[in-house]
């Protein structure tokens, strides 16, 4: 029990930082875990749509069959700066 602490859901300078959820991704803290979960999701998708054929998500970064690794939180501190409605363009043209 901390008598001086937060809680991280209450505090609301996390939640801001986070696009509104209050909890920070481990491995992409410039986002939320729901928008991180996105930011895998869609560049998995940009990489099947190139036709990169065994491309696996992991924490920060996508690993493809022959073992090459694509980062991804240079482009979470991309996604943190831009309006939600910029994403997919971001991540596409990325």
């Amino acid at each position: 029990m901390g008598w001086f602490s937060r809680r991280p859901d209450d505090d609301p300078t996390t939640a801001a930082a986070t696009g509104g959820d209050a909890f920070a991704d481990d491995a992409l803290a410039p986002l939320g875990r729901a928008d991180a979960d996105w930011l895998r999701s869609a560049a998995l998708a940009g990489f099947t749509r190139i036709g990169v054929p065994g491309v696996e998500a992991r924490a920060d970064h996508l690993v493809d069959a022959a073992g090459k690794q694509y980062g991804l939180t240079n482009l979470a501190a991309l996604l943190a700066q831009q309006d939600r409605a910029q994403w997919q363009g971001v991540v596409d043209t990325h």
